[in-house]
């Protein structure tokens, strides 16, 4: 099928993720938002721009996937319910990263509680503003039987979990990871052995 896997966000949308990542920063002044908080990583609650950033890419994938991203993502003050996006029936937590980085990236802030974390699947989006590219997707049983630990030469801080972009499914072969008989063309089913 082919799809088109690159999107350049509108200036007003840009402008509104802006917004939302001075709110966020703000909340997180304010003390609100305590379990995000105490989780965050690497400065992630003072860093205006990586939360519009971030917001950004879940606009992206929106926008790739049809759906209105101001009517389907999450923009209060709050947490999110630990999903970005309902896609396909699918509970999915958007990922993004930078030009010219290549993991998808769990941080070892959050490696205790993966197993609680209610989503279905990882999409990464990689680019910067304007520019983005919904890259891959993997489920989280496979995220989770698959995934690498970065060790104290690697590139990514010591503990985090990670995947590389180039082992994701491609876009073009997402299903709803709950889907029997289901499956991307390029992955063996490794469920139930």
């Amino acid at each position: 099928m082919g799809m088109n896997h690159k999107i350049v966000l509108p200036e007003k949308l840009i402008q509104r993720c802006n917004k939302f990542g001075e709110r966020v920063v703000d909340s997180y002044r304010a003390g609100l938002n305590q379990a995000s908080l105490s989780v965050s990583y690497r400065g992630a609650d003072k860093n205006v721009a990586l939360q519009a950033e971030a917001k950004m890419a879940e606009c992206a994938f929106c926008l790739w996937a049809g759906l209105d991203p101001i009517e389907t993502l999450h923009w209060g003050r709050a947490a999110d319910l630990g999903y970005d996006v309902i896609y396909k029936g699918s509970r999915l937590d958007i990922k993004w990263v930078g030009l010219g980085r290549k993991y998808l990236i769990w941080s070892k802030a959050k490696n205790d509680f993966f197993d609680t974390r209610p989503f279905d699947a990882f999409v990464l989006v990689k680019g910067l503003r304007p520019r983005f590219e919904v890259s891959g997707w993997l489920s989280k049983y496979d995220f989770y039987h698959r995934h690498g630990i970065a060790g104290r030469s690697h590139v990514l801080d010591e503990g985090t979990w990670f995947m590389d972009s180039r082992e994701l499914w491609g876009m073009d072969d997402f299903y709803p990871p709950g889907m029997k008989g289901a499956q991307p063309s390029n992955v063996v089913d490794l469920r139930g052995t």
